[in-house]
């Protein structure tokens, strides 16, 4: 009996073991998670703060408003992130 038919018997007996996930590794798929929103909401922050400023400069009252959208909603991006983060597994 190869290696392979060996596991495959040992998986079909206890089928538990072949769908396990540690804590740790769930811990870390969120936490990379929280880090990825986190990152690309405080982008979209940095953009609509940005925008904002040319707005001002250039005196465009309409470009403001989809500024200030872009601003907020990457405050909500980020508290997102916060609530991934704040979500245990143990």
């Amino acid at each position: 009996m190869n290696a392979i038919t060996c596991a495959v018997n040992h998986l079909v007996a206890n089928p538990a073991l072949a769908w396990t996930l540690q804590s740790a590794d769930i811990d870390g798929v969120l936490s990379l998670v929280s880090t990825v929103v986190t990152t690309l909401g405080s982008i979209l922050m940095l953009w609509g703060a940005v925008g904002i400023g040319l707005s001002i400069k250039d005196g465009q009252g309409m470009s403001m408003d989809t500024n200030v959208g872009k601003l907020v909603g990457g405050a909500f991006i980020v508290a997102a992130a916060v609530g991934f983060t704040m979500i245990s597994t143990s």
